[in-house]
Parts: structure tokens; sequence; C-alpha cells
């Protein structure tokens, strides 16, 4: 992926203003607040494994 250039002496933009850029975003208002338990359905979740996990019976 090509970043973005900035209008300020043709320089590429930093990662981290991509980033942060992209999440001020309209969808990202809207998601609720992180809570300390909501990743409590993913504890025996392996990464790099095809698992599925169906968080609509949750």
């Amino acid at each position: 992926m090509m970043k973005k250039q900035s209008g300020k002496n043709n320089q590429f933009l930093t990662r981290a203003k991509l980033v942060n850029d992209t999440r001020k975003s309209f969808s990202r208002d809207k998601l609720p607040e992180p809570t300390e338990d909501m990743f409590d359905c993913l504890l025996g979740f392996k990464p790099g494994t095809r698992d599925f996990i169906n968080l609509s019976k949750l």
C-alpha cells in the first residue's frame, strides 16, 4: 500500500499519522466503549489457526 503524500514539502505521511487519521471516522464513533471482559470469549483462541468463534451465541 502506498502512503499518501502530504502537501508539505512533498513528504510521505508516517504510519502513525495514517492510522490515527483513519481512527477519526464516523463508523468508529459508533463503536461501544471497550470493557475489560469484552475479549473473554477469545481466551482459548490460538493465533495462527483457522478456528471459528461464533460470537452470535454470546
